[in-house]
């Protein structure tokens, strides 16, 4: 893909202009016809190609060579090739996923935006075909152990946190991370601000997020819940409310003992219940709680 990338470049634009050999990262973009077919951040030491520039017979090649590279090389999906293909040539299109990575792409590196735009990628595409739940198992697994393998103190753990955060729509345009990132700037604007280590402190610790899985009890999720408030003032942003997540009945029911135990043992708890179809969600608010005296 690379290869073809290149010759479109040199195709397209005097040799003397652009130096292949400074470009380190390839984006491909669709911006529309009326947008330049190459655009060159020489500080980011990136090429950006405009598919939407190309030929008709041009782009679908290269399209068809991105969905194979990005099926081979990630093991993203797998299964019917017609379905398969269809879902990803539709991810790779989507505006609010290019919207999203080039927002974060201001504050973290290349090794958390991959994770990220991945993260994506495949909440997008459950969207578009509804795998098993065994295949979500499989997908992730490969964002996770593919995150591990090329970051430096990766964990497993962190991948899943970055999936449940895009699925739960905090990377969106009027999502919770992108205040989290936007407040950070207002406050400390004439202060460096190390957003990459702020985002592997959320991925690491998930101070506002609370997933209930198969293997939870309720007790597990109390602890939780329990730590995360009594962690809500010791980071650099605000923690506004905490998120309980279930999915599937059993794990909805685990929550919601959880946040009764909780609501029982505290003076005032103020929270919010959201039903949706597949899915449980608690937002409690931590300033709002006083006298709880359970132990995490």
């Amino acid at each position: 893909m690379w290869n073809k990338a290149k010759r479109i470049v040199r195709d397209n634009v005097p040799s003397s202009e652009v130096d292949l050999s400074e470009i380190e990262e390839l984006r491909l973009v669709e911006r529309g016809r009326e947008h330049s077919l190459i655009d060159i951040d020489d500080s980011e030491s990136r090429l950006e190609l405009n598919l939407d520039a190309l030929g008709g017979e041009e782009r679908q090649e290269f399209v068809g060579e991105i969905v194979e590279t990005f099926e081979t090389q990630h093991r993203l999906f797998s299964g019917d090739p017609n379905k398969i293909r269809e879902a990803t040539s539709l991810v790779l299109s989507e505006d609010e996923i290019e919207e999203t990575v080039e927002f974060f792409s201001q504050y973290l590196s290349s090794t958390y935006i991959k994770l990220l735009e991945r993260s994506l990628s495949i909440d997008r595409a459950w969207h578009i075909r509804k795998f098993s739940r065994d295949e979500m198992k499989d997908y992730k697994k490969d964002i996770a152990e593919d995150y591990v393998e090329n970051a430096v103190g990766g964990d497993h753990n962190d991948a899943y946190t970055s999936i449940h955060m895009a699925s739960s729509g905090y990377y969106n345009e009027d999502g919770y991370l992108r205040a989290v990132f936007l407040n950070l700037d207002d406050e400390y604007s004439d202060e460096s601000v190390d957003y990459s280590r702020i985002y592997a402190t959320i991925l690491d610790e998930s101070p506002f997020l609370v997933t209930v899985g198969d293997d939870d009890e309720v007790q597990d999720t109390v602890s939780d819940f329990v730590e995360r408030i009594e962690d809500a003032d010791t980071y650099r942003f605000d923690v506004e409310f905490i998120d309980g997540r279930a999915q599937a009945g059993w794990n909805r029911e685990t929550l919601e003992e959880a946040v009764l135990v909780i609501q029982r043992d505290a003076d005032t708890l103020n929270y919010d219940c959201t039903v949706k179809p597949g899915e449980t969600i608690y937002r409690l608010f931590p300033g709002s709680l006083s006298g709880l005296t359970l132990d995490p």
